[in-house]
């Protein structure tokens, strides 16, 4: 009886495990039959709702060391898409450019039975210039168009100090091709792809599961409706391939109620991208009491961006005081930053802390402008450190990291009901 019982035990314990084991988080290492002369590990985390994985992939080759954080979008059983853009947690002594790296990793087995990713490329017009160093050429080389193949060495998902950050908009160093969260008052909505292309095909899952799959898509839109979970959902679109074009222009409209937003590869920012995809949160009535509402930048009379300028988000408030608190969240190492509003200065050169600092602010009827520069890059550039809007109710969170040259900037719509 009790071998019985043994190994029922040890029967219930394998399931359990098996069952959570995810098919691509861990550890994956560049398989050795492919004889690249360097050492590549894809590290893959746990999933957020089954969809969004946050991804680190290191190299190392001779005196070369690089850390590229990423964003992984699950489109099936078998493929993560990989996000266009790529953060260089750490680089030296030269830069590579990680951007043909932009497809998917596809899962399969190789020859032994194991477990095996492998790259499966965009088509992607690739810069003829190279770095004159011999092993940045071969490195560069190897992103750009080498044969590629992982093998998994551990089932531990990655995690460190930055995964979250990779799953949070606000506070991503960089853009992944995720849409900050749209809340939305109602489950239910219809959605509407098209292309200007002339023909164009196109995917999109949600919270994991097949919104549509490789529909085939024109100028004329095709609609479906749809409905969402309770709470937080992903809701990602994939380029699979433009028929005679080099890029996707494939858009997707999603309405609920009276909320619209869109997922459009003719964007700058997603252009040649493999993905884009948007959390969306369905609000209770508790909730709309403490989210701020976003509102559409930029606005009548506004300007655009300059070239030195980037838009951390845009967001519109009810109330006219506002508290920003300002730390940094890494490691204490000199950063100091200078903010103004509206064009008038109310910090100047102030240190960066690792305890949030508060500066108040009041805001005038319409539009107003926060804009952050980072006056010094300290030990550790670039200049970067956590900023939070609080309005007593309402808090709201966003990752600040600015170079030389280039300023941060907030738009915040204060709406006086008319007062």
């Amino acid at each position: 009886m009790k071998t019985v019982v043994s190994i029922f035990f040890v029967l219930l314990v394998c399931t359990h495990t098996a069952a959570q084991t995810d098919a691509f988080s861990g550890i994956w290492q560049m398989d050795s039959s492919a004889a690249a002369p360097a050492y590549i590990h894809v590290k893959i985390g746990t999933p957020e709702k089954g969809s969004l994985y946050p991804a680190a992939i290191t190299i190392q080759s001779g005196t070369f060391y690089g850390v590229y954080e990423l964003l992984l979008v699950k489109k099936n059983t078998w493929q993560l898409a990989i996000s266009k853009n790529k953060y260089a947690a750490a680089e030296k002594p030269f830069h590579l450019d990680m951007l043909p790296l932009n497809g998917s990793f596809d899962l399969g087995r190789n020859t032994k039975g194991q477990p095996q990713l492998l790259i499966n490329r965009l088509p992607l017009k690739l810069s003829t210039s190279l770095p004159h160093d011999s092993t940045a050429v071969m490195l560069q080389k190897l992103v750009n168009t080498g044969a590629m193949q992982f093998i998994r060495t551990s089932l531990t998902p990655w995690k460190d100090a930055y995964t979250n950050k990779i799953l949070n908009p606000s506070l991503s160093p960089v853009y992944f091709g995720l849409v900050d969260t749209a809340y939305v008052s109602s489950r239910y909505g219809s959605f509407y792809a098209s292309t200007s292309n002339k023909t164009e095909i196109t995917s999109a899952v949600y919270n994991g599961r097949p919104l549509f799959e490789e529909w085939l898509l024109t100028k004329k839109e095709r609609s479906e409706e749809i409905m969402i979970d309770t709470g937080s959902n992903i809701l990602a679109f994939f380029a699979d391939y433009a028929i005679n074009s080099p890029l996707s222009k494939a858009a997707v409209r999603f309405e609920f109620d009276k909320h619209k937003f869109y997922l459009d590869f003719k964007n700058s920012d997603d252009s040649g991208a493999s993905f884009i995809a948007a959390k969306v949160s369905v609000l209770q009535d508790k909730e709309k009491l403490n989210a701020f509402v976003p509102y559409t930048y930029p606005g009548p009379g506004e300007p655009p961006l300059q070239n030195n300028e980037r838009l951390l988000g845009s967001i519109k408030s009810t109330t006219k005081e506002l508290t920003l608190a300002i730390w940094d969240d890494a490691v204490e190492d000199g950063d100091t930053i200078s903010i103004s509003v509206n064009g008038n200065w109310v910090a100047k050169n102030a240190l960066i802390r690792k305890v949030p600092q508060f500066i108040h602010v009041t805001l005038n009827p319409g539009s107003n402008t926060i804009l952050f520069v980072g006056e010094n890059l300290g030990s550790i550039p670039p200049n970067t450190s956590v900023l939070e809007i609080i309005d007593g109710k309402r808090r709201k969170a966003f990752f600040l990291e600015t170079v030389t040259g280039e300023n941060n900037l907030l738009k915040i719509f204060y709406d006086n009901g008319g007062k």
